[in-house]
């Protein structure tokens, strides 16, 4: 949790897994593929997801992120992209 805060791509991306898995066990997720369309417009006016908004956060930052080659290859990097893969999974 330390990294997490020190690191915003970490806390974005472990807030929209935590958001991603509540929404699931509520029930409230389609098959997947519905989710990964919704844009900044659906973000804005709430009819997104609440992880949605995360997610779209820690993938601005891990573009930043990914520009700099010491940066894309840190722990902090790694294991954001992971938590970002774990919600596509």
């Amino acid at each position: 949790m330390k990294l997490a805060f020190a690191q915003p791509l970490m806390l974005f991306s472990i807030l929209a897994v935590a958001a991603a898995e509540l929404q699931a066990r509520l029930g409230q997720l389609g098959n997947g593929s519905v989710e990964t369309t919704y844009t900044e417009k659906d973000l804005a006016s709430r009819t997104a997801p609440d992880f949605v908004g995360y997610k779209l956060r820690a993938i601005k930052l891990a573009n930043q992120k990914m520009a700099n080659i010491e940066e894309a290859v840190s722990t902090s990097t790694i294991y954001s992209l992971m938590c970002l893969l774990s919600i596509e999974v």
